[in-house]
């Protein structure tokens, strides 16, 4: 008999194990879930100095950083649209004063087809490059830089490697509802 009570005393010792585990993991689950944007939502980064709306049906990914958000095609493919907000803090040592990045956005004219334009105020520049197979290849690509008045920088990078013409859509929608809280 004290076998018996032994195994017993196991087998509901691993049902409490996994009882517990599995309503940990659905905890875990329903946190990320619920951080996760649906599409055509608006996003936001710097506690929500920057936002904008993913495009209808993309996916959210994972970017690496707290002040970048990574989205990909409803396909999942290659192509990639990613925004990224540096604070006015990390952009002193991040960016160089004089960097090309300054350089630009003092004189988008520094870049050819560089168009300049403005948002709530801050000031922007877009360039589109065309996918090119020689002598290194690379996909088309759609690049926005902004320069914030406070010294933040927003960058948007929309890499076209299998669908150009959603990506291309795509980052239309993410340029047109773009916002910036200064």
């Amino acid at each position: 008999m004290p076998r018996v009570r032994f195994r017993r005393g196991w087998i509901i010792a691993g049902v409490v194990v996994t009882v517990i585990t599995g309503v940990a993991v659905v905890s875990l689950w329903r946190g990320w879930a619920a951080r996760q944007a649906r599409p055509g939502e608006t996003l936001q980064l710097g506690g929500g100095l920057v936002t904008f709306q993913m495009p209808q049906g993309w996916q959210q990914r994972a970017c690496g950083a707290s002040g970048c958000v990574t989205m990909r095609t409803p396909q999942g493919t290659e192509d990639v649209i990613r925004v990224i907000f540096i604070s006015p803090f990390a952009s002193r040592f991040l960016i160089p004063s004089e960097g090309q990045v300054a350089a630009v956005m003092k004189d988008p004219a520094t870049l050819p087809g560089a168009r300049s334009f403005t948002v709530d105020g801050a000031k922007f520049v877009r360039v589109r490059f065309d996918a090119q197979a020689e002598p290194d290849a690379r996909p088309g690509m759609t690049s926005v830089t902004g320069y914030l008045r406070d010294g933040g920088y927003v960058f948007i990078s929309c890499y076209e490697k299998a669908e150009p013409e959603l990506v291309r859509a795509g980052c239309e929608v993410v340029i047109g509802t773009l916002h910036v809280r200064q």
